[in-house]
């Protein structure tokens, strides 16, 4: 099937253009082999005549013998090439036939093509490809009970792996805590408190949570998100000063 659409194309070039195709090399041919009626000779009984000349002026040196070659050689190559040209112009007939199956086959394979690949090679590929992924669908470990204890074993892993960052950020959370108190105390803010809270959310390449910063300039103040909404009247003059 490799290949086939370029043959296509040459074929139904061929047959479109057969009119054409038969009056240059008819017309090449008689250059060849000269006319019916003997008005002019051809190259082939041209090239025949130079031949004989050469041939006869060997007789006299020696050098000319290499000539003689090279004729002959030229009247061969040509004799074959009319003889080519002449049956090649015998063949060539329409064909509206078997124009319309290359039409017909040319738009078949476009159809298969479209939405798969840009032409015979890819859709070869595609087609190993699919072959391949229908094997692996078939096999039993495509089973789909296989499949789900795949799925809920690989459930399991995220799950522990988030519990795992879980612990790991609310203990940090809480040291990073404690230290910013500190500093906040040790800056004249003795009631401002940063909360760090981990809100649970759906798995994901981050983890199994939303890291959330809150800081409380007072113990009446409501705490505010600080990537969230601006903090109260007080909290900015508190952050102000912490800046």
């Amino acid at each position: 099937m490799s290949g086939e659409e370029e043959d296509l194309v040459r074929e139904a070039a061929r047959l479109t253009n057969v009119e054409d195709l038969r009056a240059l090399v008819g017309v090449s041919l008689g250059y060849l082999k000269g006319d019916d009626r003997g008005d002019f000779t051809g190259a082939v009984e041209a090239t025949r005549h130079a031949y004989a000349q050469l041939d006869d002026a060997a007789r006299f040196d020696e050098a000319v013998a290499e000539f003689v070659g090279r004729a002959r050689s030229q009247v061969l190559e040509l004799e074959a090439l009319a003889d080519d040209v002449s049956a090649y112009l015998s063949r060539l007939d329409a064909d509206p036939e078997r124009l319309a199956q290359i039409h017909a086959r040319r738009a078949a394979i476009k159809d298969v093509l479209r939405g798969r690949a840009a032409d015979i090679e890819g859709l070869l590929a595609w087609a190993d490809e699919a072959r391949c992924r229908v094997e692996e669908l078939s096999s039993p470990g495509s089973d789909p009970e296989t499949v789900e204890r795949e799925l809920v074993a690989a459930q399991e892993r995220v799950l522990e792996c988030g519990r795992r960052v879980t612990q790991a950020r609310v203990r940090l959370a809480a040291q990073l805590a404690e230290g910013v108190n500190e500093e906040l105390h040790a800056l004249s803010m003795p009631d401002a408190t940063l909360h760090i809270d981990c809100e649970p959310t759906k798995p994901t390449s981050h983890g199994c949570e939303t890291v959330v910063f809150r800081l409380q300039p007072h113990l009446h103040a409501r705490p505010a998100h600080l990537d969230r909404e601006p903090p109260e009247a007080n909290c900015h003059a508190s952050c102000s000063h912490w800046n």
